[in-house]
């Protein structure tokens, strides 16, 4: 392989590496339209080394635990089925407040990775290679909170 070639596959991976640790680091938990049960998916592999099943495989109660401290979507309040608050409304919220809802986020339970919620994760129809290739990463960090994890 040429050196120039080299080069434009070293800046590509390199500018993917940096735009994925960036979205990452700036957006709020839960923001895209499904990252909730996509981290569910990889979550479910990395504590049981299986392959979600469609309308077989629930969300963690760890997952649906964290519903009650960080905000969502507004597009996804109505398919959660549950109380939770819009990002709106939680950035609106006083510091004390959002700083005590983010210490209830980060100390919800470790274990309550392996106990199932009510709630289907409907991303288990999604191909499992992407989910096989993090689920390495998300074990290793078992015993971070949610949001570090994420």
């Amino acid at each position: 392989m040429n050196s120039t070639l080299r080069r434009t596959r070293n800046s590509f991976l390199a500018y993917g590496l940096f735009s994925a640790a960036f979205y990452c680091a700036l957006l709020p938990l839960w923001e895209g339209f499904d990252e909730f049960y996509h981290y569910g998916y990889v979550q479910r592999v990395s504590t049981t080394w299986s392959i979600p099943v469609v309308w077989q495989t629930p969300i963690s109660r760890e997952l649906w635990n964290s519903l009650d401290s960080a905000p969502v979507s507004h597009f996804l309040q109505p398919y959660f089925q549950r109380p939770t608050t819009k990002f709106e409304d939680y950035f609106g919220l006083p510091a004390e407040q959002r700083i005590a809802r983010r210490q209830a986020l980060d100390t919800i339970p470790s274990a309550l990775q392996r106990e199932p919620s009510s709630r289907d994760n409907y991303e288990a129809k999604q191909s499992p290679l992407s989910y096989l290739v993090l689920a390495p990463f998300d074990a290793l960090l078992a015993t971070a909170s949610v949001s570090a994890r994420v």
